[in-house]
Parts: structure tokens; sequence; C-alpha cells
């Protein structure tokens, strides 16, 4: 479910294996932690810092779910890689 205050677009999507992540509205000191996990819900990329981009290109194709979680909210996305 998306209750996050903060715009956040992840682009493109499907990808070869990088993401852009663009986030509008970031308060000041706010907190984020990223995951990312394959289909059999294993955890394949982890950051506890606001990043720009996601580099997965070493995984295999297919169906990825992106967890981003703000401290209050959060936020889940399907990514592909193609």
């Amino acid at each position: 479910q998306n209750n996050s205050k903060s715009e956040i677009t992840i682009y493109p999507n499907p990808s070869s294996g990088k993401f852009q992540i663009s986030m509008r509205n970031i308060q000041d000191g706010e907190n984020f932690n990223l995951e990312v996990f394959n289909m059999q819900g294993k955890q394949i990329y982890q950051s506890s810092n606001l990043v720009s981009e996601i580099e997965l290109t070493n995984q295999p194709k297919g169906i990825y779910l992106l967890k981003i979680y703000d401290g209050q909210s959060v936020l889940f996305e399907k990514i592909f890689i193609q």
C-alpha cells in the first residue's frame, strides 16, 4: 500500500537491470530503507541510504518486488528485468 507522502518514481521499468529512483517531497533527515526481493521472497538488494540508482544487472530476467520504507509508511512496486 502506498501511503507515503513522498512521490517515488522508478524508471525505466522494465529495464535491463539498472533502475533510476526519483523521489520528491523528501523531508530533511527522512530515513529510507530500500529492499528488493525476487519472486521466491529472497532479499537480493538492500540499502539504508537514499539512492538514486539500483544496479541489478547480475540478476536473471523476471519480476522483482521493490520495498521502500520511509519510517512511517511502506511502498511496494514491481520492477521488471528483461
